[in-house]
C-alpha cells in the first residue's frame, strides 16, 4: 500500500509512505473519523502479508501529519476478505468498513459490514449479507443525521441478470436492512458564510450540543458549546480562511458533520 500527502496548492509531496509486507497489500479507501480527542486518518483495503490466510480485510490508523502507523489490524478467516470503503456511521461513535468476505456468510462471497473502535481497532459489530452466489460492496456513502448510510456494490444472488447493481441501506444503528430505510429530514444544517456560520435547527425543543472544527491535517482549532434553539442562528467563527472538517455532536450521537471551505 502506497500513500502520499501532497500540498493542495502546489502538488508538492509532503511525505510518502509504504505499508505492508512480503506479499501483495492493497489500499482501497481513506477517511477522516472523529475521535474523542480529535480526528483520525484511517485507511482500508486488504493484505496477503498478514492475517489468517489468503487476503484479509485490513484497517490502518495513521498520523495525518507524518503518515506514521498508529495501529494496524486484520480481520477475516480462511477465505479472501477485503475492505472497500471506510467512514463512520451517524448514530454511534465508531468507524465502519464495507467490503466482502468469503470466510463467513451464505455463499461464495458476501457483503461484509464491520464497525470498529477508532482508538484501538477492536471489532464492535459484524454483519454479512448475500446469497449463494457472489455479492460485493465496492463503496460506502455517508448519510445525513437521522438518515441511513449506504453500501454500494453488486449482487449475483438476486436481481435481473448475471450481475446487478446493489444499494444497501444501513440504518442509523448500523444494522443492515434489506428494506430501504425511509430518509428522515435533517434537523440540523450548517451554512458557512463570511466570517460566520449559519445554523438551522428543526427540532421543537432546545438541545445542548458541541461544535468542533478541525483543519484538514486533523488538528482541532475550535470547540464551542451551544444550545440549539428552533429556527436560525448565526455564529461568528474566530478561525482563519481555509478548508475545515466540522462536527456537531452530543454524547453518543453526531448531529451534523461535513467539510467546507471557509472564506471571509
Amino acid at each position: 500500500l502506497w500513500l502520499l500527502k501532497v500540498d493542495p496548492q502546489t502538488g508538492d509531496t509532503l511525505w510518502t509512505r509504504t505499508y505492508g509486507g512480503w506479499a501483495e497489500d492493497f489500499g482501497e479507501d481513506l477517511a477522516f473519523i472523529h475521535l474523542p480527542q480529535g480526528i483520525g486518518l484511517f485507511a482500508t483495503g486488504w493484505t496477503e502479508s498478514f492475517g489468517a490466510g489468503g487476503a484479509d480485510l485490513w484497517i490502518l490508523r495513521l498520523d495525518p501529519e507524518t503518515g506514521e502507523t498508529l495501529w494496524t489490524r486484520t480481520y477475516g478467516g480462511f477465505g479472501d476478505d477485503r475492505g472497500r470503503g471506510i467512514g463512520e456511521p451517524q448514530a454511534i461513535p465508531s468507524g465502519l468498513v464495507v467490503g466482502e468476505t468469503a470466510s463467513f456468510g451464505a455463499g461464495n462471497a458476501d457483503v461484509w459490514v464491520l464497525t470498529f473502535a477508532p482508538e484501538t481497532g477492536e471489532a464492535l459489530q459484524s454483519y454479512v449479507y448475500g446469497g449463494p452466489a457472489e455479492d460485493r460492496a465496492w463503496a460506502f456513502l455517508q448519510g445525513g443525521f437521522g438518515s441511513p448510510s449506504f453500501a454500494i456494490g453488486e449482487t449475483r444472488s438476486r436481481g435481473q441478470g448475471d450481475a446487478d447493481g446493489w444499494l444497501l441501506a444501513l440504518n442509523p444503528e448500523v444494522a443492515v436492512s434489506e428494506t430501504p430505510v425511509p430518509l428522515a429530514p435533517a434537523q440540523v444544517t450548517l451554512i458557512p458564510g463570511k466570517g460566520r456560520l449559519t445554523l438551522r435547527y428543526g427540532g421543537n425543543t432546545p438541545l445542548p450540543a458541541t461544535l468542533l472544527l478541525y483543519r484538514v491535517d486533523g488538528r482541532r482549532v475550535l470547540r464551542l458549546s451551544l444550545l440549539l434553539r428552533p429556527g436560525k442562528e448565526t455564529l461568528p467563527l474566530p478561525v482563519p480562511d481555509g478548508l475545515y472538517h466540522g462536527v456537531l455532536w452530543r454524547p453518543n450521537r453526531i448531529l451534523w458533520k461535513g467539510t467546507f471551505l471557509f472564506l471571509r
